[in-house]
């Protein structure tokens, strides 16, 4: 299996895109995730940079504002559609609210994943705070009901919901991981969805733990021949700033590249930037 590496152009909009791809690339990642605002009306653009560049696309659905159902699930969808058109190598999702019925989120995952199917595209759903997907104990339940929903994972905010490194339930991971197509290589811990540095030795057990977590994923994936990750460390407000300055703590570009490197060193498979 090889595993293609991403780079999130999250904390990143300031640099033009054409400039960030060409940066991305260079660095030796396969790709980019971002969202795609406006994405009918960039279509041309998104597929002219794509075919020149050679880069590849993970599209993101992200969080709709409104907490209305109907109209959620309306702007929800509409955006999908709009991605799905992109044809990019997968759409990663933000689905749904922590305050939906589960009724609901399962509409909205079945209908999200009948528009990817229309297209071609594979669609993955997000484990997150504030979604369908943020408690891994009712998670299960999800993937039940829908035989062909598969999880981005982000077990950063799971640590945060549990307060834990999910110590006491080590077999949920091993159930859940053959349905996860994707990770976020974020490191979280029991109070917050972010390590302040992975390099530091005062957070290698949670570094550890994800790594453990994440080989779990690529273990258990059958007859998969590629499979994307992308370095997850974001900006402030993820990322702790000074006090007095506001300052960022840390580089975000790179303990994302840290987390690139060590997890090619780290993570078995056959191992590919681009």
């Amino acid at each position: 299996m090889r595993l293609d590496f991403f780079c999130t152009y999250w904390g990143s909009h300031h640099i033009p895109l054409p400039q960030f791809v060409e940066q991305v690339l260079e660095a030796g990642y396969r790709g980019i995730e971002t969202p795609i605002p406006d994405a009918r009306s960039r279509q041309e653009q998104i597929a002219a940079l794509m075919s020149a560049t050679g880069v590849e696309l993970i599209a993101q659905v992200v969080l709709c504002k409104d907490p209305n159902f109907e109209n959620y699930r309306a702007q929800y969808l509409d955006e999908v559609t709009a991605l799905a058109e992109l044809n990019p190598r997968m759409i990663n999702c933000h689905t749904g609210r922590d305050y939906f019925t589960r009724e609901q989120n399962i509409e909205l995952i079945g209908a999200a994943q009948a528009i990817a199917d229309a297209h071609g595209v594979p669609i993955v759903h997000e484990t997150h705070r504030g979604r369908f997907s943020f408690n891994p104990w009712t998670i299960e339940e999800y993937l039940e009901a829908l035989p062909e929903l598969r999880l981005t994972a982000d077990f950063s905010h799971w640590c945060v919901v549990s307060e834990s490194l999910l110590e006491h339930h080590p077999e949920l991971i091993e159930r859940i991981a053959p349905r996860c197509g994707y990770i976020h290589a974020r490191v979280g811990h029991s109070n917050g969805p972010q390590i302040i540095d992975p390099r530091s030795p005062h957070w290698q057990a949670e570094v550890e733990a994800h790594i453990r977590w994440w080989q779990k994923i690529l273990d258990s994936q059958v007859d998969c021949t590629e499979f994307a990750i992308t370095p997850e460390f974001g900006p402030p407000t993820y990322m702790p700033v000074h006090p007095q300055t506001n300052a960022p703590l840390v580089n975000q570009w790179d303990i994302n590249l840290h987390m690139k490197a060590l997890l090619q060193d780290r993570l078995s498979g056959t191992l590919s930037g681009k």
